[in-house]
């Protein structure tokens, strides 16, 4: 953060989807050109989510295919391969628990082998150089996962090191999202195998069970080993077990969006069954203004064909829009420095996250609409465009705040206090931030594709 007063700026609802869309890229192009220079003088510093940051430009390269995007993964990436030589071993951490572990491989590489070109190999080796450790298929390296039991042996799980203790977490889900990116750079059935096997059983567990499960086994681990274990080290578990952080935890490793994978893959129908459970709980959260999660997997549900009914929505969810306040011409201002207790409840909250305020006629009070994530499932809903628009107006009015006031992000991957996180969200958001909830939307991309002298495909059901 480089300053701590409240900066503002004046609202700028576009006047069609397509003009908000457009602005919304002008403004990601202006911040890739300022920061562009900078990062390739840069060296890798060794951060364990360094080049997470990165894909904050995902959704704009979707749109525009901007070749200094490409040039500027790419050489991070070769930076980063030539820092790992000498500090990984077989390809991977060490020592490291799986929460962080896993980000830089399934966050930023697997985006970058999506948009590399076909004859660039070298993203996909380093992915198959850290997947095929999910299922022990390396050699000189200790085993993580005990096939017998369909089991992970630990939480801390290393090249060197691994844990005993035989704790399977929510966050180990993120092992199954480095061993789909391997299938996909290989095709080799044993990545599916595991996917198949170790995904069952957490869907098994998400359909069956009275409440959402944090973790596997609750036999073998009652309540206060469970403590125990999150007092050891677990560094991104919730300190209290809620409904709420059973289904928050979820979401900040990205099941839902791995369950709908891998019913993609698959046409197993349980698990589109687990991630639709997952999405009733997410129905909760979409008035909130920062829970752009619950607003994004809804909204990637529907277009499944889960129809909204059986999610707990209805056409009339957002009929009070009229009471909103009108947004053009309003000022947003942030407030870095006092984090939003209020909303310490809700999908989409992290310690650091800015609070916002609108003001209007002198005015100022609480920003209270719904997420730009939320208010595009408001579109999808009820077909009413002004959802849409007053989601663009959001997203580009707190981009603008966080260019002045906050970094780019690649000191931390994970904050909420940076202009990559507004973006596409920080480390709880599993990349669903203010602006990727509306470039990701499927009806914008459409609507931008139909308006455009070259349009535009986006391949791919559930998109980055």
């Amino acid at each position: 953060m480089q300053n701590s007063h409240s900066p503002t700026v004046v609202l700028e609802r576009p006047s069609d989807i397509h003009a908000g869309l457009s602005m919304l890229l002008a403004e990601l192009e202006d911040w890739l050109a300022a920061a562009e220079a900078h990062h390739l003088e840069r060296d890798w510093e060794g951060i364990h989510d360094e080049g997470t940051f990165l894909t904050a430009w995902a959704g704009y390269y979707a749109y525009t295919e901007d070749a200094r995007v490409l040039t500027l993964a790419q050489d991070l990436f070769r930076k980063w391969r030539g820092w790992s030589e000498d500090h990984f071993i077989h390809g991977y951490h060490p020592r490291q628990e799986v929460h962080h572990g896993t980000e830089h491989f399934i966050i930023f590489l697997d985006w970058l082998r999506q948009i590399s070109p076909a004859d660039d190999t070298a993203v996909g080796e380093a992915l198959l150089d850290a997947a095929h450790h999910a299922g022990n298929w390396a050699d000189d390296a200790p085993d993580w996962f005990d096939w017998e039991r369909n089991r992970y042996v630990s939480y801390d799980l290393g090249t060197e090191h691994v844990g005993q203790e035989g704790f399977n977490f929510v966050d180990h889900m993120r092992l199954l999202h480095l061993a789909l990116a391997g299938w996909r750079v290989s095709q080799e059935p044993h990545y599916m195998d595991l996917c198949r096997t170790y995904g069952t059983a957490w869907a098994q567990a998400l359909t069956d069970g009275r409440t959402i499960p944090l973790y596997l086994d609750a036999e073998a681990f009652a309540p206060e080993a469970f403590e125990a274990v999150l007092r050891s080290f677990i560094k991104a578990a919730p300190q209290e077990i809620t409904d709420h952080a059973r289904v928050e935890n979820h979401v900040a490793s990205g099941t839902p969006k791995l369950l709908m994978e891998l019913w993609e893959v698959t046409a197993d129908a349980l698990f589109l069954e687990a991630a639709v459970r997952l999405g009733r709980h997410c129905t909760a959260y979409v008035d909130s203004p920062i829970a752009n999660p619950a607003g994004s997997v809804l909204s990637q549900l529907i277009l499944c064909g889960v129809e909204p009914d059986e999610l707990g929505l209805a056409q009339s969810t957002f009929t009070d829009m009229p009471a909103w306040p009108a947004l053009h011409g309003g000022v947003l201002a942030m407030t870095p420095d006092t984090p939003p207790s209020r909303e310490r409840d809700s999908i989409g909250y992290r310690h650091d996250l800015p609070d916002f305020e609108l003001e209007h006629g002198g005015n100022r009070s609480p920003l209270v609409l719904p997420a730009p994530a939320n208010l595009m499932l408001g579109w999808t809903l009820t077909g009413n465009p002004d959802y849409a628009l007053d989601a663009i107006c959001l997203a580009l009015g707190k981009l603008r705040l966080a260019r002045r006031v906050f970094r780019d992000g690649r000191h931390h991957g994970c904050t909420a206090q940076s202009v990559a996180a507004t973006v596409r969200g920080h480390g709880r958001c599993w990349g669903l931030g203010d602006v990727s909830a509306v470039l990701t939307h499927i009806g914008a991309r459409r609507a931008f594709a139909a308006q455009s002298a070259a349009p535009r495909t986006f391949p791919g059901l559930i998109t980055n």
